[in-house]
């Protein structure tokens, strides 16, 4: 008979970056989180993220997306970029980036470059479900 598997725990910087996601919420209440689809957005609120959350591909253009976060957001939110950090997710990110600083709405860019740390070799958000999947992963 074979030994049982056990699963691996959850590294340090996974550990942490559940905790942040989960915590977006109360942190930054007024904050939007724009992410590229669907699966991006079911991973997300799997690992506990509780803030609106915006999808970016939904058949509309950028702008008409942007100008829908700029209604909802008003004057004192902000918003997080969180697209996939591969080429496509990154050129996505500059894109949405010059469209909502044309209309005065805050970007955290702090917060999306310490979320990209933690991430580690994990390039795609929904990639984060591996994380996910762990016993020890569910968010506090």
């Amino acid at each position: 008979m074979a030994p049982a598997v056990r699963p691996r725990r959850l590294k340090r910087n996974e550990q942490k970056l559940i905790e942040l996601l989960s915590s977006l919420g109360t942190q930054y209440p007024e904050m939007l989180v724009l992410v590229e689809g669907k699966r991006d957005e079911s991973v997300l609120r799997a690992l506990g993220v509780t803030s609106r959350i915006v999808r970016l591909h939904t058949g509309r253009s950028i702008e008409e997306t942007i100008d829908r976060v700029a209604e909802t957001l008003g004057e004192r939110g902000s918003v997080l970029i969180l697209t996939d950090f591969d080429q496509e997710g990154i050129d996505l990110d500059q894109t949405v980036e010059r469209h909502l600083e044309r209309k005065h709405i805050r970007i955290n860019r702090r917060l999306r470059l310490r979320i990209r740390a933690l991430m580690a070799n994990l390039r795609c958000i929904e990639e984060l479900i591996s994380i996910y999947r762990h016993a020890d992963a569910r968010p506090p």
